[in-house]
């Protein structure tokens, strides 16, 4: 039975959804640096050596985070994954998104690294001072670009997940259909069996048969 194709209103609602998907997953992946970012500065956390409990249980809170939204990541695509113009523009901009997350990795290491080697020449230029008693310029702030650097690692694998599930799809391998090939090779006829035979032992099949 033919089916009819969808309305108008139909298809403007399923684009809707999807943009709503869309809309949920970009927010969904943008929320922890943000959130992380506000506790840094409102909590005036700098250095990870004097804040390592605060940093630990960010970055697992993290973890878990992006974690669960791996487990249930066809959950967050399945809609995209259906249309398939959406579905092109997404995957360029994971993507692109992918790079980006890439790139600051490779940035916010640096940052750290160079925080690091100010903060033990501080450390042995200030070494009788108590740390929440020096001044603001020998403080470095190295906890926001420690939190930023993993929090990108961590992002960079999710969304290279969702960017390979939405090239790749549900496909699933095909199956070799073993039973279809013993029939095949049942269904030889009398005269291919004989063609394979040798000739004495084809002439001794031909006398039977005409004594028979």
């Amino acid at each position: 039975m033919k089916q009819n194709p969808p309305s108008l209103q139909e298809e403007i609602k399923e684009y809707i959804l999807v943009f709503f998907q869309v809309a949920v997953l970009v927010t969904l992946l943008i929320i922890p640096s943000k959130i992380g970012q506000w506790a840094i500065i409102e909590f005036g956390f700098t250095e990870i050596n004097y804040f390592m409990t605060e940093f630990t249980i960010i970055m697992a809170a993290v973890l878990l985070y992006y974690g669960t939204m791996l487990i249930f990541h066809q959950s967050l695509i399945d809609k995209i994954d259906a249309n398939i113009y959406v579905k092109i523009l997404m995957v360029s901009v994971i993507l692109f998104w992918c790079i980006f997350d890439g790139t600051m990795v490779y940035t916010f290491q640096e940052v750290y690294s160079n925080n690091q080697e100010r903060i033990i020449r501080r450390d042995i230029v200030w070494s009788d001072v108590n740390f929440f008693e020096l001044p603001p310029d020998v403080v470095y702030p190295n906890f926001r670009a420690g939190f930023l650097g993993l929090l990108s690692a961590m992002r960079f694998f999710l969304v290279a997940v969702l960017a390979y599930k939405l090239i790749v799809g549900d496909k699933k391998p095909e199956e070799v259909q073993k039973p279809a090939l013993k029939k095949k090779r049942k269904e030889k006829s009398i005269d291919d069996i004989k063609a394979t035979l040798h000739p004495s032992i084809l002439k001794q099949y031909q006398n039977k048969e005409n004594l028979d």
